[in-house]
């Protein structure tokens, strides 16, 4: 038996953490109380603002990105928004959601444009505009006289082979996934499989 100097109770010697530095070789809290501690310290840093260690390395690791591409400052290179909360990466020429399918870029996108050392093709753009390019192909800022159109990805209509049809029933990806993959929309994606239409990532249950 050992005595928990946190809640001040006798408990078994299974219920305490090692730690080889200790006479015993047991931390002088339980693990109850030890995650509990834990809890709290995070629940502080949340209510504080402080970031744990990976979020400033994705923090340090976005901004590296974002400066390589725009700047020391760097700034939305169509409309000249200087946030960095609304900044992303975007693909100069389109075809984001297919270079991510077919790069497969594992560990996030800032990570693998820093791996491949920063390849060209790519620019800063603000949330807003990143949006209105990759849905009409222009910016109101740059063409404030064109009309909003429907997407040409939506206009696109094409048959799937019965071999698709196959391949899309006994796969388990995504339905915007298979929908990318195929040319197709969710909407067809969904009827083929005989189920809802899929959210965009995985929800927690």
């Amino acid at each position: 038996m050992k005595l928990c100097k946190f809640c001040n109770t006798f408990k078994d010697e299974s219920e305490f953490y090692r730690n080889s530095k200790k006479s015993d070789k047991l931390q002088y809290e339980c693990k109850a109380c030890a995650l509990l501690k834990k809890a709290q310290h995070r629940e502080k840093c949340r209510r504080e603002g402080v970031l744990n260690y990976s979020q400033r390395t994705r923090q340090r690791l976005r901004m590296e990105v974002l400066q390589h591409y725009g700047g020391v400052r760097p700034v939305c290179s169509c409309c000249g928004e200087a946030h960095i909360e609304f900044l992303s990466i975007d693909h100069t020429n389109g075809g984001g959601n297919q270079h991510r399918l077919e790069a497969q870029v594992w560990g996030g996108f800032y990570s693998w444009l820093k791996r491949k050392g920063f390849p060209s093709g790519f620019r800063v753009l603000c949330h807003n505009c990143n949006q209105a390019y990759g849905h009409y192909g222009y910016c109101p800022h740059q063409n404030p006289t064109a009309k909003p159109l429907c997407p040409p990805r939506l206009g696109n209509r094409r048959r799937l082979t019965e071999q698709q049809i196959q391949e899309i029933k006994n796969s388990n990806e995504f339905q915007w996934k298979l929908a990318l993959r195929y040319g197709v929309s969710q909407q067809t994606v969904s009827r083929v499989k005989g189920t809802p239409i899929s959210p965009p990532f995985r929800t927690s249950t």
